[in-house]
């Protein structure tokens, strides 16, 4: 008989519910796709090994879709999948793509310990929206590159 697999990923629908999830001891790494992507299939064995491999390390790891999340509507129609790490309910680093061999270290560098080296969970600090929007509105503007420019110009110009 083939062996159950258990997921490793709590699911979060909304925002309310993944402020909720955030507020808790240790590492948390929020996975961030689009609905029309999915989740990253290739960083499952990676994340699968972290989690296995963590012993008395506080890790979590969620999963939410841009589309059902303000905080990430930014993301939204995006193919790579995004990472958020926070520790102990504060952000650590947003990471891009499918590169376990930044992924890995950013994750193992940035988890405690143990939950001794965590602050109790009645004084973590909520988590900081404003910090997180921040960045995310560096991403909702995409620029074009320079050599669409060029053309739209040439081609107003050529209009007038």
């Amino acid at each position: 008989m083939a062996a159950k697999k258990i997921s490793i990923y709590k699911e979060v629908n909304t925002d309310e519910e993944l402020l909720e999830s955030l507020h808790t001891q240790g590492l948390a790494c929020i996975e961030i796709a689009s609905q029309f992507c999915g989740y990253a299939k290739a960083m499952e064995q990676t994340t699968r090994r972290i989690f296995m491999d963590r012993g008395d390390r506080p890790i979590h790891f969620l999963r939410i879709l841009a589309e059902n999340s303000e905080l990430f509507a930014p993301l939204r129609a995006r193919s790579a999948p995004h990472f958020v790490i926070v520790k102990n309910g504060v952000f650590v680093e947003m990471l891009t793509g499918l590169d376990p061999t930044k992924f890995e270290p950013a994750i193992l560098k940035s988890a405690p310990a143990s939950l001794d080296d965590c602050p109790r969970e009645k004084d973590l600090p909520p988590f900081d929206t404003d910090h997180l929007m921040h960045i995310m509105s560096a991403l909702d503007t995409p620029k074009p590159p320079a050599e669409y420019l060029t053309v739209f110009e040439e081609e107003e110009e050529a209009d007038e």
